[in-house]
């Protein structure tokens, strides 16, 4: 998927106007209310830590991927 986008940046472009223009039905993040949901729920359960942030650390994974993904092409 990340040479996908790479090959075919008109499929971003979107998106990021979007962002820019600050769309209020813009979300970088889909079903983002669900996640949160699930996250709360996961760290009530013991399974994930009391003192992470998960919010934090679920926006931090698309940059990894896409930093693993640059790394990987060079």
């Amino acid at each position: 998927m990340f040479h996908f986008r790479l090959e075919e940046p008109e499929l971003v472009e979107p998106e990021a106007l979007l962002a820019l223009d600050r769309d209020e039905d813009f979300s970088p993040f889909l079903k983002f209310a669900q996640t949160r949901r699930s996250l709360e729920r996961d760290t009530a359960d013991g399974a994930l830590s009391q003192d992470a942030d998960a919010v934090a650390a679920h926006a931090q994974s698309p940059v990894l991927v896409a930093q693993t993904g640059r790394f990987a092409l060079s």
